[in-house]
């Protein structure tokens, strides 16, 4: 099932890279997402499918990361503290395989 995340996290802009290696089929990445809280919260959710995530910060401060229900990527701060209202960017890394059977995430394609 899929799910609006805009209630508790609105973004505004990611800044996206990827490093992709074609002989193993493989690619590691990285986005910078700015976007803004209306309210006080623990964490912040985003979506996150087929993506091994590899560390995570929000406004520089390290983030502990886990994968919830519905593909999604939840976030807090290592600190504990909550995460205040108002703009925020989260830095997230991550590493995932070139899909050469489907078309779902990143995949291979050819044309002439």
């Amino acid at each position: 099932m899929f799910k609006r995340l805009y209630s508790q996290f609105k973004p505004t802009s990611y800044e996206l890279t990827l490093d992709i290696n074609r002989e193993s089929l493989s690619f590691t990445g990285a986005v910078t997402i700015s976007g803004s809280t209306d309210l006080s919260q623990k964490q912040i959710v985003l979506h996150s499918r087929h993506q091994t995530i590899q560390s995570v910060a929000v406004d520089e401060q390290s983030a502990t990361f886990s994968s919830g229900d519905y593909d999604e990527l939840h976030i807090e701060l290592e600190s504990g503290d909550d995460i205040a209202p108002g703009n925020h960017v989260i830095d997230i890394e991550y590493a995932g395989i070139i899909h050469d059977d489907s078309m779902l995430g990143v995949y291979a394609s050819n044309f002439v």
